[in-house]
């Protein structure tokens, strides 16, 4: 991802105060029902009912599905088409990798096609479920696990492990586990990034804080902040963003599931656990912080910049937001148009977790092989590619060029990233957050999941700039996200 701060120049303000009612207008059950129904209909495929109990779906890994074995006897290359959704820098990595196995071995030719965002390339892939050529390989991020199972589409990837008797034991078990439901690992891992806080150290030092000191919990957040405005060192202490994602990691932080059964990872999710003591926490230190003029808001921040231009022109002292960005964020730094930021990069601050079992889940994309349309020798080959990419050297290549979070152990014992690391130890706080998680299941799956993003966010907007009481902002997106996962169930039959 590239990030041009001076393009956000133009961007609409920050969210700075909140009147009493918003004079835009919040997008709600029209969206969701849209997207709950395009879903629905991309389930319809087979007209079978979905599967809901672990041992009914253990029973679809099959390792034949996946013989690995048929690409030794092929005579001529496979062909195989790879949707991604890597832009600008990122895409230009991606591309030259894949150019690179191309040319490495004779067995398979990867056709590599950008469909634009995640989010694109889902609905694209939804759409051509109903008609249309899909891909054979197609990266999608940590939402839509329970999507791809419930199109019965793909197949899980423990087939390809199974057959070929991979073995996992290199890899780190947080991206694994990210991407692994009813104990079947459904997809691989490739780009990974963890949610991290930048903080910018000048303004710290101005606040008379210790710029290596950074925050780790909300009342430390609280009380920097307050330190921070204070003296003037920064209008406000952090600029938000009001994302779902950020009360997913919150919520993971504190141990506490989004939606029952297990996050949706043992069976579907039947209803939505957002109105926690723990998500009621975290909506009120929110508010609170907006309230008090420690916080700013910058909305939905559409162009993923907004909270990171705030922290740059000293609107705030400090931004959340992916590991994943660093190489383009200290890029733009350097470029000398923002001479006041010292850039410090920490750990994701969050609520307290007395029982010190949670952490942040892994963000990023994974690799799903696509068995609808596709031929065993294809498939053998989408499999021979995603392990390619896997390979330690892989993944520190992917890691030295966009950030992302190597996902081998032997990848950061190369010496480029030993030497990268101390040359730039920034780079390195990603992975050792993802190493201290001690969360086990990941974010939440289950299908409804685009539609419950749209009721969260539309719950942060009603307390942020309609001044709705966070007890009742979380009570009613709690309602509301339970409806949207029955409908969704009802719709697919599960």
């Amino acid at each position: 991802m590239i990030i041009d701060l001076r393009s956000a120049q133009s961007s609409r303000p920050t969210q700075s105060s909140r009147p009493a009612k918003s004079a835009s207008r919040i997008i709600r059950s029209g969206a969701i029902v849209l997207s709950l129904a395009l879903l629905a209909g991309a389930c319809s495929d087979s007209g079978d009912k979905q599967a809901t109990d672990t041992a009914s779906t253990k029973s679809t890994v099959d390792p034949k599905s996946c013989p690995t074995d048929v690409l030794a006897k092929v005579t001529k290359p496979v062909d195989i088409t790879f949707w991604h959704s890597m832009a600008d820098a990122n895409e230009s990595t991606l591309k030259a990798m894949i150019a690179d196995y191309n040319a490495t071995q004779s067995k398979v030719r990867v056709n590599l096609q950008f469909q634009g965002g995640y989010d694109d390339t889902a609905k694209k892939y939804r759409a051509t479920l109903q008609e249309g050529d899909l891909p054979e390989l197609v990266q999608l991020h940590e939402i839509y696990p329970r999507m791809m199972i419930d199109t019965k589409s793909t197949i899980p990837v423990q087939a390809c492990i199974d057959a070929d008797d991979y073995d996992l034991s290199d890899y780190l078990a947080a991206p694994l586990s990210q991407f692994r439901v009813d104990d079947i690992q459904w997809s691989m891992p490739f780009n990974s990034s963890v949610p991290v806080l930048y903080y910018n150290k000048a303004a710290f030092k101005k606040a008379g804080l210790d710029p290596d000191v950074p925050p780790t919990t909300f009342e430390e957040m609280r009380a920097m902040s307050q330190k921070i405005v204070t003296s003037g060192a920064a209008k406000s202490g952090i600029a938000f963003e009001l994302l779902a994602d950020s009360i997913a990691q919150w919520m993971s932080l504190a141990n506490q599931p989004l939606v029952d059964r297990s996050n949706g990872r043992d069976g579907q999710a039947t209803k939505a656990t957002l109105d926690s003591k723990a998500g009621l926490e975290i909506y009120q230190f929110m508010d609170k912080m907006i309230d008090d003029k420690l916080a700013i808001s910058v909305g939905r921040n559409p162009a993923k910049i907004d909270h990171l231009l705030a922290l740059a022109k000293g609107d705030a002292a400090m931004a959340i937001y992916t590991s994943a960005a660093l190489g383009s964020v200290l890029s733009v730094l350097a470029s000398g148009q923002f001479p006041g930021v010292d850039p410090g990069v920490a750990f994701l601050p969050g609520p307290h977790d007395p029982k010190g079992k949670g952490g942040v889940f892994v963000g990023g994309g994974s690799l799903h092989i696509v068995k609808k349309g596709s031929t065993p020798e294809q498939r053998a080959a989408a499999w021979d590619l995603t392990r390619w990419l896997n390979e330690p050297a892989q993944q520190a290549r992917l890691h030295l060029a966009t950030g992302y979070i190597p996902i081998r152990k032997s990848a950061i014992e190369s010496p480029e990233i030993v030497s990268f690391w101390e040359a730039n130890p920034l780079f390195r706080v990603g992975y050792d957050q993802m190493l201290a998680s001690k969360t086990t299941n990941g974010s939440a799956v289950f299908g409804a999941y685009q539609g419950v993003e749209e009721i969260i966010i539309a719950s942060l907007e009603r307390m942020a700039l309609e001044a709705q009481d966070p007890v009742k902002a979380i009570a009613q997106a709690n309602a509301e996200a339970t409806a949207a996962i029955k409908d969704y169930n009802e719709r697919i039959g599960g």
